[in-house]
């Protein structure tokens, strides 16, 4: 239910600023894998409602961080495919 997620995330959003900083300088690069597990795992069970359509409907700000999320998934999911062939290229060279 929405009481599970939406109290810890008032208490994020008070933060303000915080908030936003901390997502301005969130390490793209190295996101745990559990972290991403729980991600994928919360879009399942939103089906399609945790989509940037529907939830502008409910929010303007939470219309930003479901794109956030999910910008940050698809960027993991394309790090982590290239990041090996960047790492074999000098070999090849």
């Amino acid at each position: 239910s929405s009481d599970l997620y939406w109290e810890p995330a008032r208490r994020q959003l008070a933060g303000g600023t915080r908030f936003l900083k901390t997502l301005v300088e969130y390490d793209r690069d190295n996101i745990p894998a559990a972290v991403v597990e729980r991600a994928h795992a919360f879009l399942e069970r939103a089906g399609g409602d945790f989509v940037p359509d529907k939830i502008r409907t409910v929010n303007r700000a939470c219309e930003g961080l479901c794109v956030w999320v999910r910008s940050m998934l698809l960027y993991d999911r394309v790090v982590k495919e290239v990041r090996p062939k960047r790492e074999a290229l000098p070999a090849a060279e």
